[in-house]
């Protein structure tokens, strides 16, 4: 029987105690900003590199024209070899950059999942606790509750279950109303048992954004040193980890937003005298 050295510490999440649901939903709100804000910048330096080969591969083959200069100026030099040589030159700045904003992403990721680890740690604590209660519940008169409905949760749930096994994500965008509002006709306790189903299943989220960043990473890395790589390499990057981030990402978003919504939109019925 081998000595355990503790190792599997590493690997627990922290829980955080005393701070209020509100407080942890609205800091994951914010690392989720965090991480888009890093992808759109990662999409705009892929453009970069699409501008760069589409010049290099006009440049080779017109030399540089006057329709390229009206263009351009003299940004990247003022002859054909001086314009090859610069375009080298910050075709392989800009995916040392795309390569460090990644490993950004990922950090974001990891701070994003953290965060809302600890969001639905509560979350489903107090959901569960609705949708087993022998109490019933009734929405609040009057209140809109900006959630999403069960057939969009539906959706969302299909994302989440299909994306751990996909290394590359192959589904349609998820389509989802930008202001949603939840029919209050429906069940509550069956709302409930719903979005405790979506917020279980987060997890794959999780691992399958890693993934797919961690995989883009190796590609940019290989891609510094290569000198004859097409714009198709820079499109993969930010056509796959941007379709990630948005399906994946905001399906996480809006589950947590739902969740919200309807904790704040639900009362107990008060009992009949």
């Amino acid at each position: 029987m081998s000595l355990s050295i503790g190792l599997e510490a590493l690997n627990r999440r922290v829980v955080v105690t005393g701070v209020s649901l509100e407080s942890m939903y609205a800091d994951t709100m914010e690392a989720y900003a965090d991480m888009m804000d890093g992808m759109n910048h990662v999409v705009k330096l892929s453009t970069v590199l699409e501008n760069l080969y589409a010049i290099r591969k006009s440049v080779k083959k017109f030399g540089f024209s006057k329709s390229l200069e009206s263009l351009l100026g003299h940004q990247l030099g003022s002859t054909s070899n001086q314009i090859l040589v610069s375009v080298e030159e910050n075709k392989k700045s800009v995916w040392q950059r795309i390569l460090s904003f990644l490993r950004t992403i990922l950090r974001y990721v990891q701070d994003f999942f953290a965060k809302a680890f600890n969001t639905r740690r509560g979350i489903i604590l107090k959901i569960k606790g609705i949708a087993n209660s022998k109490d019933e519940y009734e929405f609040k008169e009057g209140k809109e509750i900006a959630a999403y409905t069960l057939k969009d949760l539906n959706k969302i749930e299909g994302v989440l279950s299909k994306s751990v096994n996909n290394q590359r994500y192959n589904e349609d965008a998820l389509k989802l109303p930008e202001s949603p509002k939840l029919d209050t006709s429906i069940n509550i306790k069956a709302y409930a048992n719903k979005l405790v189903l979506c917020l279980q299943k987060i997890d794959n989220a999780e691992k399958a954004i890693k993934n797919n960043i961690n995989n883009n990473i190796k590609q940019a890395q290989q891609n510094i040193n290569k000198p004859k790589e097409d714009t198709a390499s820079a499109n993969e990057i930010r056509n796959d980890t941007n379709k990630y981030l948005k399906n994946l990402a905001g399906a996480v978003k809006a589950v947590f937003k739902s969740a919200r919504a309807f904790m704040k939109g639900i009362k107990k019925k008060k009992e009949k005298k």
